[in-house]
């Protein structure tokens, strides 16, 4: 069984058709085999293997994308976080970006609780902060920045699978589906945000961004400064979202005067009043943190 094993990976390094389809089988009877306790890789060994998957992570078929993203939560459910790189924590960040699946978003949360218990989260992930939130406050019809992403290995000329939500061609590009990929980011993000001990950068680039006039930008950073509160409520630490209460009540104040006309407007105003609730920010009068909930509906509706 060991050399089947060892016969699947080196197949994986081999193979050149970008549309065989047998890749996906290959994957996902690697992954089943690497379930089993008899057959587990020490972490030595799977820093040298995994990057074998990472080629795979954008291919062109929807069963090998399922099958690798299967493939590396099998091996994540080892336990061992030696062998996770500050790649595939990419990878699978922009995952969620690209292609929300339970499976991505499971994946990406099981990598982040080991690497800190490990110690290495702040080291791997922590860096990438910052590129992951300028990927998400990115407006909707302006190209994602190809620089800021870690862009998949495969044949010249193949078929980019991402082309339209990256692309933002507003020919083709789904509005809902790049903001279920921003949503999705936001939630992945504050996974890693709510366990870092420092992240000033980070806060003024959020700082900034509530300053700011466009919608996505504000949007996003209030849900982000929320979802991270929420995820650290378990914990009894305060962290760097907590100092942006008051910031979050005087856009309340001052943007609620009058009813948003457009559903974007009433989105970030919505997302602010999210995020003074998730900081327990409560307005001695609620009619502005009430207004702007209320108003996300009406527009809604």
């Amino acid at each position: 069984m060991r050399s089947l094993v060892d016969a699947l990976w080196d197949c994986l390094g081999e193979i050149a058709d970008d549309l065989a389809g047998s890749v996906a089988n290959v994957m996902s009877l690697l992954g089943n085999l690497l379930a089993r306790p008899d057959l587990a890789l020490a972490g030595r060994q799977l820093s040298a293997l995994v990057p074998r998957l990472y080629p795979f992570f954008r291919h062109t078929l929807s069963s090998v994308r399922q099958a690798v993203v299967a493939a590396v939560s099998i091996l994540l459910d080892t336990g061992d976080a030696s062998w996770i790189d500050e790649r595939l924590v990419r990878l699978l960040f922009q995952n969620l970006v690209v292609e929300p699946t339970t499976a991505s978003a499971a994946a990406f949360e099981r990598a982040v609780d080991l690497l800190a218990q490990s110690g290495r989260l702040e080291a791997v992930a922590g860096p990438h902060l910052c590129t992951w939130l300028q990927i998400l406050v990115t407006p909707l019809g302006t190209p994602v920045d190809a620089g800021k992403l870690l862009l998949r290995v495969g044949p010249q000329g193949a078929y980019d699978v991402d082309k339209a939500i990256l692309g933002q061609d507003p020919s083709i590009a789904d509005e809902a589906a790049t903001l279920r990929g921003r949503i999705a980011g936001v939630f992945g993000m504050a996974q890693v945000a709510a366990r870092l001990t420092g992240a000033a950068t980070l806060q003024s680039l959020i700082d900034l961004a509530l300053d700011g006039r466009m919608p996505m930008e504000r949007q996003v950073v209030a849900m982000l400064i929320c979802e991270t509160a929420v995820a650290r409520s378990a914990g009894s630490s305060v962290g760097f979202e907590a100092s942006f209460g008051p910031k979050l009540l005087g856009i309340l104040a001052a943007d609620t005067a009058t009813p948003p006309e457009t559903g974007p407007e009433a989105r970030v105003l919505a997302a602010v009043a999210g995020a003074a609730v998730a900081l327990r920010a409560i307005p001695s009068k609620l009619n502005p943190l009430i207004r702007a909930i209320m108003n996300s509906v009406k527009v809604r509706c």
